[in-house]
């Protein structure tokens, strides 16, 4: 009866221990996990910048591949579209890299997300083309955009400029 009593004592002990390490290792979520109950609210979808392009004579402008002819546009809409952003101030940043790889340009824009915006937002940038530098130096080529949030690259995509 005694070495029952005591296997029974060790058994505990080690369910304890054991609780305690996962606990230490995944937090109350992974406690509560293991041990069927709490947690397991809904998770929140990634956030996601989508970059889309067009011509920014065009109305009512449409997204395309991002290709563009330099001498036949006078500028291009950089359009992001801000889907499950956290509640807050923010900063958005675009940053024009040329085809060699460098730096061209950095645009900012600020933005609030709050509980009406359900975590929405877009914002479009016009690029000036025709008469720039661009054309002037026949930078032609692919271009990296680079969209930022806060700091943070957040998507890229790539523009061509032939």
């Amino acid at each position: 009866m005694r070495i029952s009593k005591m296997c029974g004592w060790t058994k505990n002990l080690f369910l304890i221990a054991a609780a305690g390490c996962l606990l230490a290792m995944t937090g109350c979520a992974g406690l509560q996990g293991l041990l069927g109950f709490g947690g397991g609210g809904p998770t929140q979808p990634p956030m996601t910048a989508t970059i889309s392009f067009c011509d920014m004579v065009t109305s009512n402008c449409q997204s395309n591949a991002g290709t563009f002819t330099a001498s036949g546009t006078q500028g291009v809409n950089i359009a992001v579209k801000w889907q499950n952003t956290p509640l807050g101030n923010h900063t958005q940043q675009i940053q024009l890299l040329m085809p060699d790889g460098n730096f061209y340009q950095e645009f900012q824009a600020g933005f609030l997300i709050d509980s009406a915006s359900n975590g929405q937002a877009s914002i479009t940038r016009a690029i000036p083309i025709a008469g720039t530098f661009i054309t002037q130096r026949k930078l032609l080529g692919t271009w990296k955009v680079q969209v930022l949030l806060d700091g943070a690259v957040v998507n890229t995509a790539n523009l061509h400029l032939n």
